[in-house]
């Protein structure tokens, strides 16, 4: 019976860790619940920025399965910012950005 006993504590040695963690999921879900809730309409309405997951879930691999080449009524003008991008790189061995603060350059990140 003691050897039960040990190797139940044993095999749930971590029990408070994921009771912990199972009370902040619980914590992190009703607050998300409550922020969804104060939307001015749901996900999905046409006037809501954010699609409805159930279309997402329906229409998955034609959504996410392929990148598009095209995207019908954008013009992304690839030539256009390859010649820019061309043209910023010229000025790119001028920069001194050091990454570092502080640094004797005059740009950091």
């Amino acid at each position: 019976m003691l050897n039960s006993i040990r190797r139940a504590i044993y095999k749930y040695r971590n029990f408070d860790q994921i009771v912990a963690e199972l009370d902040r999921l619980r914590s992190d879900y009703s607050r998300l619940s409550a922020q969804l809730n104060e939307l001015y309409v749901p996900p999905g309405h046409f006037f809501s920025p954010f699609p409805s997951l159930d279309e997402i879930r329906k229409d998955e691999s034609r959504i996410f399965d392929q990148v598009p080449v095209h995207i019908n009524a954008v013009d992304l003008n690839e030539s256009g910012q390859i010649s820019l991008f061309r043209e910023l790189a010229g000025y790119y061995d001028g920069n001194a950005f050091s990454g570092c603060p502080g640094s004797r350059s005059e740009i950091s990140l």
